[in-house]
């Protein structure tokens, strides 16, 4: 698993340019502009060219209507209980995936998988949860809830 770069990003616009011929100038300038990459770039390009540090939120969010992961993690009105449950199925679907990579032989993107996908802040979140403590659990949920709606705003779910 490579980090994303500018030029990774140049490329991904010019291929999305091409081949979905949409006008990629505003996020060329957005990403010319700026000393990172910004984050309506990244979502923009997860769009329409998948992004793989994202591929459990993409797959939890292409099964929003058979599985209520999708549901569960935006929803703005969960209690402790249901973001300590929602927390521990995406972390259950991160495993998953770690375990597809490490079949390919790719175990030096586990840990970058890990990280991109905030493994270890979930778990410290359920753990401080269990033992009565859920300021980190409202926390980590509702970052990750905002990174769902940011990633797939487009249909408003």
């Amino acid at each position: 698993m490579k980090p994303i770069t500018k030029p990774k990003v140049y490329m991904a616009l010019n291929y999305i340019k091409e081949n979905h011929n949409i006008n990629v100038t505003p996020y060329i300038h957005k990403t010319a502009e700026s000393e990172s990459i910004p984050a309506e770039v990244i979502v923009f390009i997860n769009k329409y060219l998948p992004i793989e540090q994202f591929y459990t939120y993409n797959k939890v969010y292409e099964n929003r209507r058979k599985n209520p992961l999708y549901k569960n993690l935006v929803n703005e009105n969960a209690t402790e209980y249901e973001m300590a449950i929602a927390l521990s199925s995406l972390v259950t679907q991160i495993m998953i995936h770690n375990k597809e990579l490490l079949k390919e032989s790719r175990t030096d993107d586990t840990n970058q998988f890990f990280n991109a996908m905030n493994t270890q802040k979930i778990l410290l979140a359920l753990r401080d949860y269990t033992i009565g403590r859920p300021e980190n659990l409202i926390e980590t949920f509702n970052s990750t809830r905002d990174v769902f709606k940011k990633l797939y705003k487009k249909d408003g779910e």
